[in-house]
């Protein structure tokens, strides 16, 4: 009798894995189904104008930042890139910045965490790849500021459930003048709105 018990214990476990191995797999199914509709549920027309309106979006902010004086570098973006130049020179997230002069001299460079440290981390990796350069540092703004159409498009296509309103936004996005003139600065603002939409 307990050998009974014992064979038909095993059986049920069986085929609870069993059945429970086959719901899994079809949740899987189900997950890579949503993704792919989430992702790739573009119409291939409203894909090609999304890529038409980022290209668009990245050609701007590129020819912008090609006119922008160096003269309008403001006091927060030399700080940045103090902080950038010091990383890419291994020295660590250490400044030297003007108001630090009431410090002791031999305390200047010193550990500075008065600013985020994402953007100089950005530019310093851009360093690597471009060198050392206005240009560079000001592709992390160029490049986020590109990206900023993407996530506005999803946004507005899952609240109002029009691909045409959401091809709007991602439009004015690309062309609008505040972003684009923030883009070519190398401050937060830019980085900062990207990460901001795509938490939603």
């Amino acid at each position: 009798m307990g050998t009974f018990r014992g064979e038909n214990l095993t059986y049920q476990i069986a085929r609870n894995c069993n059945y429970l191995s086959r719901c899994i797999s079809h949740i899987e199914k189900l997950m890579i189904h949503a993704l792919k509709r989430y992702i790739f549920g573009i119409y291939k027309t409203d894909l090609a104008i999304l890529i038409f309106i980022l290209s668009l979006s990245f050609g701007l902010r590129v020819t912008l930042q090609m006119y922008e004086s160096e003269e309008e570098i403001t006091h927060d973006t030399a700080h940045y890139l103090i902080l950038a130049r010091n990383l890419y020179e291994g020295k660590g997230y250490y400044s030297n910045t003007y108001w630090a002069l009431c410090l002791p001299q031999e305390r200047i460079p010193f550990p500075d965490m008065y600013r985020a440290p994402l953007l100089p981390i950005l530019i310093a990796c851009l360093y690597h790849i471009f060198g050392v350069s206005l240009f560079a540092a000001k592709m992390v703004s160029v490049i986020t500021g590109s990206l900023i159409p993407i996530p506005l498009f999803l946004i507005a296509n899952r609240l109002i459930g029009s691909k045409s309103c959401a091809i709007l936004a991602a439009l004015l996005a690309a062309v609008d003048p505040i972003l684009l003139k923030s883009s070519v600065s190398i401050l937060t603002e830019q980085a900062f709105t990207l990460f901001i939409l795509c938490s939603f």
